[in-house]
């Protein structure tokens, strides 16, 4: 763990032109807010929890409204908040681990017996896009049967992808780098596993998915950050913390929190405090939802 905070120093010496820490607090207005986070599931890393769903985000920039990943009870969780069929303009599958996509397939069939019209584009790693296809008509949920067209497409790192005049980026991380060296000579999978930034006309957000460190984020943080969404399971906090009091990042929103973090958050905010300012940022619990 130290050897990753040390690491993490040394990166950030190349990087010093991001500035400092610095944010608004939560209660802080702004004269026309033109997105909102609604965190619909916050569990940890990949452990069933009876009082968090598993990973899900619905991001509204400029009126475009974007998905991001489809950890179960997606469909219902939606749904309990309000969201109509043909609400989402696209879905981001940040990875293919079961808290993240294990949903997708109800989603689809919600969509189907809500009578959506509107085409939906979804993005993941190319490697799902046939195991996806295969398992939807596996599931009945033949495309025949959809008023909707639905494509599946696949994410390429460092290109920019255009919904409805908002512009998202996918990049690589090493989420998964280690289940590659463990298995990677015994199953084909690729183990590709992405981040995005996502720029409106004025407002950018960076969402982690799953990350392998900190350093991860270094590409998508070095422009104005908006709101960072980042998770919170794979590695000690303070590593975490110290990376991030290093760039201007005016609100954090801290999800997918691990299990020691859950049974350990007063004492986690506490640290946390010591790195950021007071409102700059919001451990989510399912349900948070932002307004900025």
């Amino acid at each position: 763990r130290a050897s990753s905070a040390t690491c993490a120093s040394a990166w950030l010496s190349e990087f010093a032109g991001a500035g400092v820490a610095g944010g608004e607090s939560r209660t802080a207005k702004r004269s026309s807010p033109n997105a909102t986070l609604n965190v619909r599931g916050s569990a940890s890393d990949g452990v069933v929890s009876p009082r968090r769903a598993h990973a899900s985000l619905l991001l509204s920039i400029d009126g475009v409204e974007l998905l991001f990943d489809c950890g179960e009870p997606c469909s219902h969780s939606l749904v309990k908040r309000g969201i109509p069929a043909d609400f989402v303009d696209a879905i981001f599958l940040s990875h293919l681990h079961s808290d993240h996509v294990g949903g997708f397939p109800m989603v689809v069939q919600w969509f189907w017996l809500a009578n959506r019209t509107k085409p939906l584009p979804v993005y993941m790693p190319k490697e799902g896009i046939a195991t996806f296809r295969k398992y939807l008509i596996t599931v009945l949920l033949f495309e025949e049967l959809m008023k909707f067209r639905m494509n599946l497409l696949p994410l390429k790192g460092k290109k920019k992808i255009s919904v409805r005049g908002v512009h998202v980026t996918a990049w690589n991380n090493s989420h998964l780098e280690s289940l590659k060296e463990s298995f990677g000579r015994m199953y084909p999978n690729q183990f590709e596993s992405f981040c995005f930034r996502v720029e409106g006309k004025k407002t950018s957000v960076v969402y982690s998915g799953d990350v392998g460190a900190p350093l991860d984020l270094v590409p998508l943080l070095q422009k104005k950050t908006d709101v960072l969404i980042v998770e919170l399971a794979h590695f000690e906090p303070i590593t975490l913390f110290e990376f991030l009091s290093n760039y201007r990042i005016q609100k954090i929103v801290f999800t997918h929190l691990g299990g020691f973090i859950q049974r350990n958050l007063d004492q986690t905010k506490k640290l946390a405090q010591k790195f950021f300012k007071k409102g700059q940022y919001i451990f989510a619990d399912d349900g948070f939802r932002l307004r900025f």
